[in-house]
């Protein structure tokens, strides 16, 4: 009987091993299983082309994964030596349009997975995941938490580098590649977290700019360098914005970066085809004076200002955008209205002096405005530095003022 119990407690013992050995060679499927990174949709197809406004993102599936999701079942953790030898994610970017492009690309969760998977409360920390984009020197993601992990940014990739081909619009286009592995000091804390990541490309001309809001005294800076204010609120649903330049003109149509005060170019008169007293305002002395631009009826010409604006300036700064990939169109150029400072800083313009104290950036310079004053047919309201404040000037070639343009121009074009 006792030798009975001692053949069964040794066919136990030897069963117990066996399972322990199954049991653990389970877990260490699972400790290798559980550096993987998940990937459960189905739908591969979704992911092969995303089109954002103009520009398009293709992947080059090499079997392991879904396109834009970063997936890399069976990982582990790796050196960085080793990490290099990986099979990387390689896709184009291409700009369908006709205009240059600016753009980013991130490395970010992919939600939708995520909740498909209900892993919100597992997911792996970002300081144990490495990546390299390209042949750069790879990085910890965690360390592109604060520039939203954008891992790259590209400007001007243009629409048509070569022309035509054979009557067919020839579309640049960018290849980029990506590893993406768990550092090899990573703790085994990380046992059985998650980690799903896609791709995102983010267009800054169509994605971003356009459906921002922007409102009244907010500095702006365009493609081109140049600095701006924002002269009226500007809403999402609207793509365009109208600007106060933060300079005045140089008679060339160049900002006067290093102007205080009046600092006019002196570049708005015609004495020698004017019937009477020169005036920057008044072309047609005989139709009346002070209109900024012709209204068909009394005044049959534009002013000499807004010619010169439309003529010498607007061509300037269409040049200087369309060279950074800017988008001119339906760009338009003028002087300020009293209405639109009055609107600006919080009063209404009935012919009254303004008083702009409490807002530097509409008194940094002195300029025209191109509202005319009741004062008499030589009269213009302008803006006076010095006072903080608006004044009315007889507009002749000896009282010159500076020229602050305003424009109309789309979001896009906003860096």
């Amino acid at each position: 009987m006792i030798r009975k119990d001692k053949t069964h407690l040794h066919l136990f013992k030897h069963q117990l091993l066996i399972t322990i050995i199954s049991v653990f060679a389970v877990v260490v499927a699972m400790i290798g299983g559980s550096y993987a990174f998940f990937s459960s949709t189905s739908k591969a197809d979704e992911y092969n082309v995303l089109k954002v406004g103009e520009l398009e993102i293709s992947y080059v599936d090499q079997g392991e994964g879904y396109g834009d999701v970063l997936s890399l079942n069976g990982a582990y953790p790796m050196s960085i030596d080793d990490a290099k030898q990986i099979t990387p994610y390689r896709f184009n970017v291409v700009n369908t349009g006709t205009l240059a492009a600016d753009f980013k690309i991130k490395i970010k969760n992919d939600e939708a997975i995520i909740a498909e998977d209900h892993c919100e409360k597992n997911l792996l920390d970002d300081q144990y995941i490495m990546y390299q984009f390209d042949h750069e020197e790879p990085v910890l993601l965690s360390s592109k938490a604060s520039e939203d992990y954008t891992i790259y940014s590209s400007q001007n990739l243009i629409a048509d580098p070569d022309g035509e081909e054979n009557g067919l619009l020839k579309n640049s286009s960018e290849i980029h590649e990506i590893r993406i592995w768990i550092k090899e000091d990573a703790p085994n804390e990380i046992l059985g977290k998650h980690f799903h990541g896609k791709v995102v490309i983010e267009s800054v001309q169509s994605g971003v700019q356009e459906t921002k809001e922007f409102h009244i005294g907010d500095a702006v800076t365009l493609k081109d360098g140049s600095k701006w204010r924002v002269l009226e609120d500007s809403d999402e649903t609207s793509t365009t914005v109208t600007l106060l330049s933060d300079y005045n003109l140089k008679e060339d149509g160049s900002y006067h970066t290093d102007c205080t005060g009046v600092c006019s170019p002196k570049a708005f008169d015609e004495s020698d085809s004017r019937l009477t007293d020169p005036n920057s305002y008044c072309l047609t002395p005989e139709f009346g004076c002070n209109y900024y631009g012709q209204n068909g009826s009394t005044v049959v010409k534009d002013s000499t200002i807004k010619t010169w604006l439309e003529d010498v300036y607007l061509s300037k700064l269409k040049t200087s955008l369309s060279e950074k990939g800017g988008n001119t169109e339906d760009l338009t150029v003028s002087l300020p209205t009293m209405e639109q400072l009055a609107s600006a800083s919080n009063q209404k313009f009935d012919q009254k002096v303004l008083d702009f104290t409490s807002y530097d950036w509409l008194v940094s310079t002195s300029y025209w405005t191109r509202t005319r004053s009741n004062s008499g047919s030589s009269y213009v309201w302008g803006v006076f530095s010095t006072n903080h404040n608006s004044f009315i000037q007889y507009a002749n070639s000896i009282n010159t003022n500076g020229v602050r343009p305003v424009i109309v121009v789309k979001k896009e074009n906003i860096q």
